[in-house]
């Protein structure tokens, strides 16, 4: 939330910005709970190729 208030002070408040994020945050969430599992899987992957490269 902290992140938030800053823009809405410096710049006049936009509703349909407003509920643009609100609308992204929410879709994020939902995305986020459908695709967790393949975050893990990829960073599984992100973390091997980083520690494979360092062995080299």
């Amino acid at each position: 939330m902290a992140p938030v208030l800053p823009n809405i002070k410096s710049s006049r408040f936009n509703p349909s910005i407003f509920w643009g994020e609100i609308f992204t945050f929410c879709f994020n969430i939902k995305w986020n709970i459908g695709s967790n599992i393949n975050n893990l899987i990829k960073q599984v992957e992100v973390e091997t190729a980083i520690a494979l490269s360092s062995i080299h």
